[in-house]
């Protein structure tokens, strides 16, 4: 039984990169409708196994659940990108605010180790894992602060936001990296004064401007999917291209 569910967690995971690939590559476009049983058939694996691939997804922000509706990937709109902001304009200087007087060494150090990663990342051209970086510079910062509520509230709303980033720079638009490791270092450089003051004013002023790119971005973004014609386009043929041959491996 044991080695049962280990190759069924196993053709699960193999299932979700799959899946991950094709939402971040833009092979599956924000808003497409993620249906089990067609999934399931083109990708030769059970629904069950594609239910809980869509589930570990939806925990990562790239997918989303609607009760009645089903799963689709995720996609954000103008919209749901200033409201975001407005919330996460208020809630992040203040745990830069708590976190910059009682900020430990330790936590100085990490946040630095989430700089260097940054900047390499940056040097190679890797977004993803360059967000991914970029993610837990602010999740330490959220940690390092006293309010577990605040913290939870932070990651609740920014998960969606980061896991968008990833989605809409992922070919149509571009970053600059240059830019993102220095206004993070500013950040650090802030937190490390122990100013609370001073913290919050100098993330609060880079909220603004990330606020300001990510726009651009949408409407680039938006430009680009209005100018597909997508009622042509099958968007699970790339799972049908990949098991023409007959095979049930998943390529990864």
């Amino acid at each position: 039984m044991a080695k049962r569910n280990l190759v069924t967690s196993t053709k699960r995971d193999e299932v979700a990169r799959v899946l991950e690939k094709a939402i971040l590559t833009g092979l599956l476009r924000p808003g497409t409708r993620l249906q089990e049983m067609k999934l399931a058939s083109e990708m030769k694996v059970s629904q069950a196994c594609i239910r809980e691939a869509l589930q570990e997804l939806e925990g990562f922000g790239l997918v989303i659940k609607y009760s009645n509706r089903g799963s689709f990937v995720m996609n954000l709109t103008n919209q749901d990108l200033l409201q975001i902001y407005q919330v996460r304009r208020q809630l992040e200087p203040l745990a830069c605010a708590l976190a910059a007087p009682q900020l430990r060494e330790e936590e100085v150090e990490s946040l630095q180790d989430c700089l260097r990663e940054m900047h390499a990342n940056a040097k190679n051209g890797d977004y993803r894992a360059y967000v991914d970086a970029d993610f837990r510079f602010h999740r330490l910062i959220w940690e390092s602060q006293p309010n577990r509520h605040l913290e939870k509230s932070l990651k609740a709303i920014c998960l969606q936001l980061f896991a968008g980033d990833l989605v809409r720079r992922r070919s149509t638009c571009t970053y600059n990296f240059s830019r993102g490791v220095k206004q993070h270092q500013l950040i650090l450089n802030a937190l490390k004064t122990g100013d609370a003051k001073l913290s919050a004013r100098i993330v609060q002023r880079i909220l603004d401007r990330f606020l300001r790119q990510d726009v651009s971005d949408y409407y680039k973004l938006r430009k680009t999917v209005d100018e597909a014609d997508q009622d042509e386009e099958d968007p699970f043929a790339f799972l049908r291209d990949s098991f023409s041959s007959g095979s049930s491996r998943i390529p990864i």
